[in-house]
């Protein structure tokens, strides 16, 4: 058997107990059936203790071998996608967006992480790999964490904010939604790289013309605070 142990809240386990695992906890579920599939193991036993009295759950699970391959299947449709899934909810205020880490990415201004995963220059391909359209190569891993001065955000990862207007082979014009004034990311010294979009909390400043003679005078860029 493929074993899976989990702890559950009062409420989770009672839910638990008069549902079983498949509809009261699916993705518990959906881990066995991909662990029993990559084992090529046909029973899983799911054990779950509640939290509040130690007591225990205990249920036999059989392999369900369509389910595994559509979820292996769905899983591969999500890496390979170009452009990030619907949100969960549009309304910020859903508990299940309050709790999630990247809550303020998906509805709020903050920017993330300047990597290939992130750039719209880089996709997924065979074995595991990614590759470069603007410099046509397979990215290193190491170069995949870091990303390089050719980054441009992926548009709908900053959506919540801004919104394309125009683009070219290595820039995009952005509006932005608050203010409906406009800026520039991409290579040339006067357009803005991914790295500051990420620095600045107050997206104004991108359009604020003493911002840009600032940069133009001095040769200077924006960058996050060290602190």
């Amino acid at each position: 058997h493929i074993i899976e142990m989990k702890t559950h809240s009062e409420k989770s386990f009672k839910s638990l107990e008069k549902d079983g695992v498949q509809k009261s906890k699916p993705q518990h579920f959906t881990q066995m059936q991909v662990y029993m599939h990559l084992q090529q193991i046909d029973r899983a036993y799911y054990i779950a203790v509640n939290k509040n009295t130690d007591a225990l759950y205990g249920e036999r699970v059989k392999y369900d071998k369509s389910y595994a391959e559509n979820t292996l299947a769905k899983a591969a449709r999500i890496i390979a996608s170009d452009r990030p899934l619907e949100k969960l909810n549009d309304d910020p205020s859903w508990y299940e967006c309050k709790l999630c880490d990247h809550h303020a990415i998906c509805h709020g201004e903050q920017v993330p992480a300047v990597n290939c995963r992130t750039c719209l220059h880089a996709s997924a391909v065979d074995h595991g790999q990614w590759h470069c359209a603007r410099f046509n190569l397979v990215i290193p891993e190491h170069n995949q964490r870091v990303g390089c001065q050719a980054h441009l955000f992926i548009p709908d990862l900053i959506k919540s904010f801004a919104e394309v207007i125009d683009s070219g082979e290595y820039w995009i014009r952005y509006r932005l939604k608050k203010s409906g004034e406009c800026f520039i990311t991409g290579e040339a010294p006067e357009q803005f790289k991914s790295g500051e979009l990420r620095a600045v909390e107050d997206k104004t400043l991108l359009t604020d013309h003493h911002i840009h003679t600032l940069r133009t005078t001095f040769n200077a860029q924006l960058v996050e605070d060290a602190a």
